[in-house]
C-alpha cells in the first residue's frame, strides 16, 4: 500500500530545536492513530526499552528505520529533518510515569511505572 502522507515521531522533541513559530497541542491518543493511517512513518524513538509498550499503545510500529537512536536536525526553513526528509509537524507520543517519577539518564524504567501516554502535536507556522 502506498502511503499518501509521511508522519514523523519520537517520544520526546527538543525545544532547543524549536527556531521559528510552532504550535503544539495536547491530543488524544486515537488523533495520533488517525494521523497516522495510511502514512509512511519516520520515527526517531530514543528509548529501547518502551518501544514494544509504545509501539503497542500507538498501534504501529515505532522502531527507527535507519539507525537506533537517529538526529533530528533542521533544514534551512527551520524545520525538522530526519534521514533527508523535511517536516512540518511532528508528533510527540510520551509516558506518564506514576509517582511524578524523573528517570536518571540513562536508567530503563521498568513498564509498571507508567501510568499511560501524553500525546503531542506540533505544527510549524
Amino acid at each position: 500500500m502506498k502511503s499518501n502522507h509521511s508522519l514523523l515521531i519520537g517520544n520526546a522533541f527538543s525545544l532547543t530545536l524549536i527556531r521559528r513559530e510552532v504550535h503544539i497541542s495536547p491530543r488524544p491518543l486515537e488523533a495520533l492513530k488517525e494521523a497516522a493511517a495510511g502514512a509512511e512513518v519516520h520515527s526517531f524513538w530514543g528509548h529501547q526499552e518502551t518501544l514494544a509498550a509504545a509501539s503497542a499503545t500507538a498501534g504501529f510500529d515505532l522502531s527507527c528505520a535507519h539507525e537506533d537512536r537517529p538526529t533530528i536536525r533542521l533544514s534551512p526553513d527551520l524545520l525538522p529533518v530526519l534521514n533527508g526528509r523535511e517536516f512540518a509537524e511532528c508528533w510527540v507520543l510520551s509516558p506518564n510515569y506514576k509517582d511524578g517519577l524523573r528517570p536518571a539518564i540513562g536508567q530503563a524504567v521498568p513498564l509498571d511505572h507508567i501510568l499511560g501516554w501524553n500525546v503531542l502535536q506540533l505544527k510549524w507556522i
